[in-house]
């Protein structure tokens, strides 16, 4: 709307002359070629034209008022605009430097918002689940939050939970744990807590005890999350755990020993007679 304003302000102004020029006059009284003009007759029409003559300058008068009110207009809409232009690029300053600045999180503490800031960007993984134990599948990884765009304006503090990575089953066979969820709440300055964001942690593997008569199967990756975590492998001599945004999921424990996951990837599952790898802990990036 306030374009179109402007708009019309601009054409009013470009039409002026042309309104002005379509003014018509005509005087009351003609006279002919060598007749004797009557005194009265003349001055009527000397009358009739200063008349004219001053409502014209009466419109141009007011002509002039109204491009004066229409210019402080302009004069409005325009710093008004350059006020939002200067808005949006110190926005897009705030934004093309948090390539600069990063703080990142793996373990649970609370981030005090630096003064200045209005806006930040989240990189977040929950724990990821432990692998089954003897021949189990894998652990899935945690659920994944990425490069989440936030406005911050009067959040305080994030207290910040890292999800831990689950437990992998032991050489008997059993399941692997769950990987716990990141947490991430955001806090004003009475410390009411405005929002709060959760990764979810993956699923543990399938331990070789709880299905004998099956392929174990690899735990679900954490969801929902954003996105959801890599699925672990499936594996009746030990699956890989889900890979993670940040780190590979652990490998199975066939031929070689399992492995630990990190960074939010599961635990990979447990070889023979071997229990399950712990899945890796949460993570969480603030960029500034």
């Amino acid at each position: 709307m306030k374009i179109i304003k402007m708009i019309s302000i601009v054409v009013f102004i470009t039409m002026i002359p042309f309104i002005s020029s379509a003014e018509t006059f005509t005087v009351p009284n003609s006279f002919s070629n060598e007749t004797i003009a009557n005194a009265d007759d003349v001055n009527e029409n000397f009358q009739s034209l200063a008349g004219k003559v001053n409502a014209i300058q009466n419109s141009i008068l007011t002509i002039n008022a109204k491009i004066e009110d229409l210019t402080k207009e302009l004069l409005v809409e325009v710093n008004s605009l350059q006020g939002k232009i200067s808005t949006m690029d110190n926005t897009i300053q705030e934004l093309s430097n948090e390539s600069k600045r990063m703080k990142t999180f793996s373990s649970s503490q609370n981030w005090t918002v630096p003064s200045g800031v209005k806006f930040i960007r989240i990189n977040a993984i929950g724990g990821g689940g432990g692998g089954g134990g003897e021949g189990g599948g894998g652990g899935g990884s945690g659920g994944l939050i990425y490069n989440l765009f936030l406005d911050i304006n009067g959040i305080k503090t994030l207290s910040i939970k890292i999800g831990e990575g689950g437990n992998g089953g032991d050489s008997g066979g059993s399941n692997g744990s769950a990987g716990s969820n990141t947490i991430i709440e955001l806090k004003n300055s009475s410390n009411q807590t405005k929002r709060v964001i959760t990764c979810y942690g993956g699923k543990g593997g399938i331990g070789q005890d709880a299905c004998r008569t099956c392929t174990t199967s690899g735990g679900r990756g954490g969801s929902p999350g954003g996105y959801d975590g890599i699925n672990g492998k499936g594996n009746s001599h030990g699956g890989a755990g889900g890979d993670s945004l940040w780190a590979e999921g652990g490998t199975g424990g066939h031929p070689v020993r399992r492995t630990d996951g990190s960074i939010g990837s599961g635990g990979g599952g447990g070889g023979d007679n071997d229990s399950g790898g712990k899945g890796g802990s949460g993570y969480v990036e603030i960029l500034y």
